[in-house]
This record gives C-alpha cells, structure tokens and sequence, in this order.
C-alpha cells in the first residue's frame, strides 16, 4: 500500500535527469562536441585524453549542480522512504535493514567505516 507514496522521490530524480536536465557539451579528443549524459560520461571516464576526463567530470558535475537543491529534495524523499520500510518492518534503523539481506551485522559496516575514516589519507592518495 504504501508503494506509491514511497517511490515519488525516485520517480522525481528519473524524470529531471532523464527529461529536464539541462546537460554540458565539451569537446572530445577528436574535436567533436559531445552532450555529457549519465549514459555518455561512462565512455568519457576511460578516455586517454586527461583534459577530456576531467571536463566531462565538471560538465556532468555542473549539470546537476543545477539543480542541487531538487536533487537534495529527492534523496531527503529516498531518506524517508527507507526510514520508513525499516520501522515498518520492525528494525532499528535504516543500515540495519539494508545489510539484513547480506546478513551483515551493523558491527561490520561500523568497522568498514572506522578503517577507511583512519586511513583516509590513502583513499585519497588512490583517487589522485
């Protein structure tokens, strides 16, 4: 019954970036200009081309930046929505539902993200 209610924030964020989005163009390696989409910036991110990744990055990044304050709105909707299946089904919070399929105890996702919070450094150092 409560389907309906519960997805409005999904179908919200599907039809502004598959609709009303206004997405960035840049110039690929060949000198074509290119629409960067959610479904192009896959291909772009394994380009050769360094410039090419990186404006393909900030074009994707700026797209939504747009409209950050709609998607902000549409995660809040997914927050509540997943608050709201976890008390309905009688667990202690929203991470603990999630993990139930996997049978994973919330100790383990606690653990997950002490270890990368103290090595953060070496995150970042891979991401560079």
């Amino acid at each position: 019954m409560s389907s309906k209610a519960t997805q409005v924030a999904e179908d919200a964020f599907r039809l502004l970036s598959n609709t009303e989005l206004r997405w960035r163009t840049v110039t690929d390696p060949g000198g074509r200009e290119i629409e960067v989409t959610s479904g192009t910036y896959g291909g772009a991110i394994y380009s050769k081309d360094r410039r090419f990744r990186r404006d393909a990055f900030l074009a994707l990044c700026d797209s939504f930046l747009d409209v950050k304050n709609t998607i902000a709105a549409t995660l809040a909707g997914t927050v509540q929505r997943d608050w709201y299946h976890a008390k309905a089904r009688g667990y202690g919070s929203s991470v603990e539902a999630s993990l139930d399929a996997e049978n994973l105890p919330v100790s383990v996702y606690e653990n997950l993200l002490r270890t990368v919070g103290n090595r953060v450094e070496l995150l970042h150092r891979y991401a560079r």
